[in-house]
């Protein structure tokens, strides 16, 4: 088989074993109990784990690879850390604005389609601030794109990365069908698939110019932390939807420079 091929293969299956993982273990747990994040966290960590193997076996990556850079100079901090936090934050700076007007800026926000006083807000922090970000960034942006980067250009494999991420996140959507514990709006579904995969293309773009999970993995707990913006209010207010096209023209133009730089 060519290289590409195989690349690819390996992605899907990193991929694979993300989502069967979690339900191997938490199946008959919902996804919003203390059993079923702790049950899915393990199974997301094994998804780490076996994939590892299966890559070092394979020959993709070596034991160099898999460990993650980090580096307190200066330098390093600013390049890796700072700045692609920065991007972030100037890129939400409309909904930012528009939550702080709204008061929950700092509102730690929980899903509503769940008995939310039998949830401490502990494992919701673990779960969508925590264990979800980094597992997510360290299988799909640090081990799968340093995959794909072997046989795909720097582009295809941002991209190939960021269609399986944003697949990934329709098994929600199937539990539900198969369950039989709500039915799924489709037009919501597609909504989510598009902000899942724009939002990988983002990450992926930060982590090939700065290399470090830590920034994605901050990134995209900030990013859980926001949700998706409220674009009836944004474009409601002539002042919110200013600031918002302006962080994104801004965020687009300066992510650009560093890409270059």
């Amino acid at each position: 088989m060519s290289c590409q091929l195989i690349a690819f293969l390996l992605a899907c299956l990193i991929s694979t074993l993300f989502v069967v993982f979690m339900y191997i273990l938490a199946w008959s747990h919902h996804r919003e109990t203390r059993e079923g994040i702790i049950l899915r966290s393990i199974g997301t960590f094994c998804a780490i784990v076996t994939s590892i193997i299966i890559l070092l076996v394979s020959g993709y990556i070596d034991y160099d690879t898999i460990k993650p850079t980090f580096s307190l100079s200066p330098s390093y901090l600013f390049e890796s850390i700072i700045i692609p936090v920065g991007l972030t934050l100037i890129l939400f700076i409309g909904p930012i604005i528009d939550a702080y007007r709204e008061g929950t800026l700092f509102a730690l926000e929980i899903d509503e389609g769940w008995n939310a006083d039998a949830l401490p807000p502990f494992f919701t922090v673990l779960r969508a601030y925590l264990v979800g970000p980094f597992t997510e960034e360290y299988l799909y942006r640090f081990l799968m794109i340093n995959v794909l980067i072997q046989c795909f250009t720097t582009s295809s494999s941002i991209l190939i990365s960021s269609g399986l991420f944003s697949i990934s996140h329709i098994n929600h959507y199937i539990e539900r069908l198969i369950t039989g514990s709500d039915t799924v709006d489709w037009l919501v579904l597609a909504v989510h698939l598009l902000q899942t995969f724009v939002f990988a293309c983002y990450a992926g773009c930060i982590f090939i110019r700065a290399k470090s999970v830590l920034s994605l993995f901050l990134i995209h707990s900030f990013c859980n932390w926001m949700g998706a913006p409220r674009v009836d209010r944004i474009f409601a207010d002539k002042r919110l939807t200013i600031w918002t096209f302006f962080g994104l023209i801004s965020c687009i133009t300066l992510t650009t420079i560093y890409m270059i730089n």
